[in-house]
């Protein structure tokens, strides 16, 4: 329970670079506020909350929420196994 602190500040951190890269992506590309508000919790919410998020725009959205969280399913395991092999070589 002592380390629980160090574990809290390193969330807000993943957080923080979360908030950072999907400012500059939507800056970048000219994003809505609903692409962003989808593709952010597909990423951290997964298949269970982005769909929610897309019917409170459109119920036609729905789909559009499900295909970004399958997305970031598959991006996410590639780049956590991609990460982990690189760690592995340190």
């Amino acid at each position: 329970m002592a380390q629980a602190p160090l574990y809290i500040i390193s969330g807000f951190v993943i957080l923080g670079i979360h908030a950072l890269i999907l400012f500059l992506a939507a800056k970048l590309f000219k994003l809505d506020l609903f692409t962003c508000g989808v593709a952010s919790l597909a990423n951290v919410g997964g298949v269970a909350s982005a769909p929610i998020l897309a019917a409170a725009y459109s119920e036609a959205l729905i789909p559009i929420g499900v295909l970004m969280a399958l997305m970031g399913y598959v991006i996410g395991t590639g780049g956590g196994l991609l990460v982990g092999k690189i760690l592995s070589m340190i």
